[in-house]
């Protein structure tokens, strides 16, 4: 009987920030993101072969510059992760936050026809006044701090904000202090994260799990914490494909109408 329950409450909330080169510069217009252009489809046609929902935490200026790859995201849920994807969006003003999040809100709902329930920060950092800004605009949830001791300043991030993991809209992305997450699937190989990943399924507690479309390009990246990097698509694939048979693997939106 314990064993049927445990099998039953195996969920894996799978989020995919799509923040690509921006994430890394600050240009104000890009002809070309090699992580969206090449990400993009190599996630959305792995979920439409699965028949698999996820959340896409979009970017509003990414959506601006490259359209035509965030229509392969119109059948899925969509977040609000910014308009700009500022560094240290907690250090801005209440206007400066309020102003992120609505432009974006707005450029969302005019391109995919949606409204978003859903947030994450940039650098997975909030504060109370992004909170509040969420819950004036009857957002369901925010998913953006991250319990993982590696790169340390998120899990710096976390112990700020520890006060804030307990309020009720907000879902950690992990339920213990462990790097998991898309970097250190690919930088610690296949072997920790079916290890890990089978620890956290025994523990009977939902996982958000959280990529970025740079985990599914094959490129050599040297900035610390992206190692192995030129085998990131295959990794990452077959990743996906290892925990879709041991849970059950849902978007937010699937994850709230079930509660």
């Amino acid at each position: 009987m314990f064993k049927n329950i445990m099998k039953n409450n195996r969920r894996v909330i799978l989020s995919f920030d799509v923040d690509g080169e921006r994430a890394f510069s600050s240009f104000d217009k890009m002809e070309k993101d090699i992580f969206l252009d090449d990400g993009v489809p190599a996630i959305t046609g792995f979920l439409k072969k699965n028949g698999l929902d996820a959340t896409f935490f979009a970017v509003g200026k990414n959506i601006q510059d490259f359209p035509r790859t965030h229509e392969l995201l119109k059948d899925f849920e969509i977040g609000n992760h910014t308009f700009s994807h500022p560094r240290y969006l907690t250090k801005k003003s209440y206007k400066e936050k309020e102003a992120e999040i609505k432009k974006n809100h707005e450029i969302i709902e005019k391109f995919f026809g949606v409204s978003p329930t859903m947030f994450r920060a940039p650098d997975y950092s909030i504060d109370g006044d992004i909170l509040d800004i969420l819950r004036d605009m009857d957002y369901i949830g925010d998913s953006s701090l991250i319990r993982v001791l590696l790169p340390f300043r998120y899990f710096t991030n976390y112990i700020k904000q520890r006060k804030l993991a307990l309020q009720e809209m907000e879902i950690p992305m992990t339920s213990f202090v462990i790097p998991f997450n898309g970097t250190s699937v690919i930088s610690l190989g296949m072997t920790y994260a079916k290890t890990i990943f089978n620890i956290l399924l025994m523990f009977n507690r939902t996982i958000v799990l959280n990529f970025h479309p740079r985990d599914f390009v094959n490129i050599d990246i040297k900035d610390i914490g992206f190692m192995n990097r030129d085998k990131a698509l295959d990794t990452s694939m077959e990743f996906l494909d290892y925990i879709k048979g041991k849970c059950e693997i849902q978007s937010f939106r699937q994850y709230y109408s079930n509660k």
